[in-house]
């Protein structure tokens, strides 16, 4: 008797429903950048960069969508249903959830539960504005420690890759 091994989750699907100025698609199987096409099926590994005009609006089925603000590079990880994974190299990134989901934001996991989030990348430090509803955000340091804070609406938190201390 073979077994086959079951997947846990089936992905979510995504596809990018809106662009505005310049963006740029870099498909996961593939180095090469590509214009970025409304309507495009959003692919795990997919990467998008912005321009200083340009915007782009990804709708996650069952979780809601990601706005790619400009002067945005962003990978997409993992689209599963319980936790969204974004590899966020520069820019900003506003999340606008309608379930409770997980959103892994380079070393940052934030909890949201019907929210609006801008999570913002630079020199390493990320940013997490909680627009509306309340989030959690948990981080594990260097030495391997997790530290955990609950931000509610109007406020922000940042917290730093290369931290130590």
């Amino acid at each position: 008797k073979v077994d086959y091994l079951q997947t846990v989750a089936k992905a979510n699907a995504g596809r990018l429903v809106a662009i505005a100025g310049e963006v740029k698609r870099i498909p996961w199987d593939t180095p090469d950048e590509m214009p970025a096409t409304a309507g495009a099926v959003l692919y795990q590994g997919d990467a998008y960069k912005t321009g200083s005009e340009g915007k782009a609006r990804v709708m996650i089925d069952e979780v809601g969508t990601v706005d790619i603000l400009p002067n945005t590079e962003v990978i997409f990880g993992s689209l599963l249903p319980e936790t969204i994974s974004l590899r966020q190299n520069g820019g900003a990134v506003k999340a606008t959830v309608t379930t409770k989901v997980s959103l892994r934001v380079n070393a940052a996991l934030i909890e949201l539960d019907k929210a609006e989030i801008v999570t913002g990348v630079e020199n390493g430090m990320l940013r997490v504005d909680v627009l509306s509803g309340t989030s959690k955000v948990a981080y594990v340091d260097y030495t391997g420690r997790t530290k955990m804070w609950e931000v509610g609406t109007g406020k922000w938190l940042t917290v730093n890759d290369n931290t130590q201390e």
